[in-house]
């Protein structure tokens, strides 16, 4: 609302108005450490969401993480905006991952996807005889 009391040549007035505050616009990207896992191999996925200026809102809240054919997780984001979640549990094969941060109240919602693939894990065998030395029969 905004007022003029006036003065003794004009008189008085007042108007009222409203504006609407809209969401700040976010951005999340996505990293998958290491490159190239192999099966049973702890993978960190970290998602960074960052807010488009003017706005200073920072964003809070929660990051899902999403990997087709294996866990869900979700992860807090930190005062700089970063939430990172560590498993194993990814199986061997290429698998989407969607990072998804919800929005709060002063931040709109955003996603980023990658991909991960796991690869084997290497083996070795070996071969023991016993005797070392055999004989017929």
């Amino acid at each position: 609302m905004a007022t003029y009391s006036g003065d003794t040549g004009v008189a008085g007035s007042g108007d009222t108005g409203s504006v609407t505050v809209g969401q700040g616009v976010s951005t999340t990207t996505l990293t998958i450490t290491p490159a190239s896992p192999v099966c049973g191999q702890s993978v960190t996925l970290c998602a960074q969401v960052t807010v488009a200026s003017p706005s200073t809102c920072t964003p809070t809240g929660t990051v899902t993480f999403t990997v087709a054919g294996g866990p869900t997780l979700t992860g807090t984001l930190n005062a700089s905006g970063q939430a990172c979640v560590t498993t194993s549990a990814i199986p061997v094969g290429t698998h989407a991952v969607t990072a998804t941060y919800g929005g709060d109240t002063g931040v709109a919602g955003s996603s980023a996807s990658g991909s991960v693939t796991v690869g084997q894990a290497a083996s070795t065998t070996a071969l023991t005889i016993t005797p070392a030395s055999p004989v017929c029969g």
